[in-house]
């Protein structure tokens, strides 16, 4: 007897069937979307316990689908090959009598949350549905779960929460229909929209299939709650017509080769919706005219590529409630930078709490510019400018933490290009002034036995730097284990340390600390 089996339920084209003769069952492997879907989301529910008992389920959570099923004649069915691994057998559980609205939560959890990305090796999704995701990096999508089992379908069939987020990254024209299907599934719920146009050589037409896209997604626009555009200018045109959206509250921009115009006009259109609260520009940023001043004053969190002092400080003025300042390259307009405060006083931001700053020429100007009384986390690359003068930078930032009467509590440092002496040098000075109340602290910097030997400096000789450290992760350290004991054994205060070691061979180890109860325990070390 032979069964025809449509492998791909939503598909009515013939290459997706085929004939399977149940005296010799196929077996399913981990290289079926379905199985890794169902199994996925098993154990990220249950913890490695065992599967679910419904007979139509638990053959998704099994090596071999057909093992765990009662029939009459078991002599037709081969045993199981000894390399699978043996599941236990199916015990009473509760997913099969969970309400749908638990599960709906479970769903919406398991795709959306920070499981998204399963830590299983490779990725088992296929065609438009590798492209077409949740998110870049997606290991399973909402059509794949509910292809599990009859209950899920119909849950994820109509649950529109898990259909309201979606990616198209690098879409083909066989795509389209996918698209259009997943944004119907979602009615009328906010989406978070990410569209990524596949990199090409430059021919000088039209996208075809992310216009189509695009145009698609523009009609659900007063629906945007989120939206990441990578697009290169043939697209920029479409965008002419956008209005304000009311439901946008993220967006990011990635554009490249875009006109000047056509960068400010989309940036003043999408910081001008009524909810925005983060921005961010993935590329050379020009920010935009202001045309009102209420655009962007709803801002809590900025992400900048590429931009200068004099324009950074110009959007700054105009968000009170920024929380987060991030940038990856700030350029001071030499040979006329701008005035080491302004002429109407630092720009006050009351709510600043974080600030990371990965390149950058000369901090002076901007540091010079603020009033953060708010702030609490600082990230610095590239030591505090590489174009300054010597100590400008220090001298800045002290004056910045006087001013403004804030406590760092933490910081992340990198930069391979300062000596460790200096580095030294400025954090014993800056101990009792900039971070005196510092707690965290990264350093990506390659340090050793120097830097190691400052943070155990007696405290009957001289006032330790960071009296008060309470984690410690230090990504490049060559020192002696005896030295690294003696530092982690004198600072009571440390309840938190990671080290990666790289001795003089250039092997790799790492050393942690834990603290509870006031009692140390240094953890082994681990390659």
């Amino acid at each position: 007897m032979s069964l025809r089996v449509g492998w791909n339920l939503g598909s009515t084209a013939e290459d997706e069937c085929q004939e399977v003769v149940m005296q010799d069952p196929p077996c399913w492997t981990a290289t079926s979307a379905v199985l890794k879907a169902g199994r996925g989301l098993s154990s990220w529910l249950f913890n490695n316990l065992s599967p679910p008992s419904s007979p139509l389920v638990s053959s998704f959570f099994c090596k071999d689908a057909f093992t765990p099923r009662q029939i009459s004649n078991p002599s037709y069915l081969p045993q199981p090959a000894a390399s699978h691994t043996s599941y236990p057998p199916p015990t009473p559980s509760f997913i099969g009598i969970l309400p749908q609205e638990l599960l709906e939560e479970i769903f919406c959890e398991y795709l959306h949350g920070a499981t998204t990305s399963s830590p299983s090796p490779g990725n088992v999704l296929r065609g438009s549905l590798r492209r077409i995701v949740t998110c870049v990096g997606a290991k399973t999508t909402p059509f794949t779960l509910g292809h599990v089992c009859s209950r899920w379908r119909a849950i994820t069939t109509s649950c529109p929460p898990l259909w309201s987020k979606l990616c198209a990254f690098g879409a083909e024209p066989s795509d389209i229909p996918l698209f259009e299907r997943w944004l119907s599934m979602s009615l009328h719920c906010p989406l978070d929209l990410t569209i990524a146009q596949r990199r090409g050589p430059d021919t000088g037409t039209v996208d075809t299939t992310t216009y189509q896209l695009l145009c698609i997604a523009l009609q659900n626009s007063d629906r945007w709650q989120s939206v990441s555009l990578r697009l290169d200018q043939d697209l920029e045109p479409l965008f002419t017509t956008l209005v304000p959206l009311s439901r946008l509250r993220r967006f990011r921009l990635d554009l490249d080769n875009w006109t000047p115009e056509g960068y400010h006009a989309i940036s003043q259109i999408l910081l001008s919706s009524p909810n925005i609260e983060a921005a961010a520009w993935g590329n050379a940023c020009w920010i935009p005219r202001f045309g009102s001043c209420t655009m962007g004053t709803t801002l809590r969190s900025i992400k900048l590529g590429q931009v200068n002092t004099q324009d950074l400080c110009a959007l700054l003025a105009l968000t009170p409630l920024l929380q987060s300042l991030v940038c990856d390259f700030v350029e001071v307009p030499y040979p006329n930078p701008p005035l080491s405060s302004p002429p109407s006083g630092p720009i006050d931001l009351l709510h600043l709490s974080s600030i990371s700053l990965v390149h950058y020429d000369d901090p002076s100007p901007l540091f010079n510019s603020l009033h953060l009384p708010a702030l609490s986390s600082l990230a610095l690359g590239a030591g505090l400018g590489s174009a300054a003068a010597g100590g400008a930078g220090w001298a800045s930032l002290n004056a910045l933490v006087q001013r403004s009467d804030c406590c760092i509590s933490s910081l992340s440092w990198s930069h391979d290009r300062l000596a460790e002496d200096a580095l030294v040098h400025s954090f014993t000075q800056a101990s009792t002034t900039v971070f005196l109340y510092l707690r965290h602290l990264n350093i990506g910097s390659p340090v050793s036995r120097k830097f190691i030997e400052a943070l155990n400096t007696p405290i009957e000789t001289n006032p330790p730097i960071f009296p008060d450290l309470q984690s410690l992760e230090l990504r490049d350290c060559n020192v002696d284990y005896d030295i690294l004991r003696v530092m982690l054994i004198s600072r009571l205060s440390l309840q938190k340390v990671d080290i990666k070691i790289r001795d003089d061979n250039g092997a790799v180890e790492w050393v942690s600390l834990g603290r509870s109860q006031g009692r140390s325990e240094i953890g082994p070390l681990r390659r």
